[in-house]
């Protein structure tokens, strides 16, 4: 289904994208301010996730969107220092 019915211009799939992409901002913008540990903690955890299962994990909105995960990840952890988390 399209809103408005009949745009090819919008479709489900694009607002999926748009939300999948929200989540990935949201993601590193706790990443980039993130002082609690349970949040950096948190947050790591999902972005250095390998897992597929379900709609919203890093890999699957990384593939979705076109976006090489690997180089993501290597761009946020040489911003940051993290103790015990390397830079490959």
């Amino acid at each position: 289904m399209t809103w408005p019915p009949g745009d090819p211009m919008h479709s489900d799939a694009d607002g999926i994208r748009r939300l999948m992409g929200a989540v990935l901002i949201d993601n590193l913008r706790l990443l980039r301010g993130a002082t609690r540990p349970r949040v950096l903690a948190r947050e790591l955890g999902w972005l250095m996730s390998d897992d597929h299962s379900g709609p919203f994990a890093f890999r699957v909105i990384c593939s979705v969107l076109d976006i090489p995960a690997d180089r993501v990840r290597r761009a946020v952890l040489s911003r940051r220092r993290f103790p015990g988390w390397m830079v490959p």
